[in-house]
């Protein structure tokens, strides 16, 4: 009965992680555009 709350919240945690990865990917895009115009 437990083990699909774990699965659950493990997806939700890999949601976390991949917005926090996609979040950091655009920031350090953007930081070397500006770099690079400047």
């Amino acid at each position: 009965m437990g083990l699909p709350k774990a699965i659950e919240r493990h997806d939700k945690d890999n949601i976390a992680v991949q917005l926090a990865l996609k979040d950091s990917i655009l920031f350090s895009n953007l930081y070397i555009q500006t770099v690079m115009i400047y």
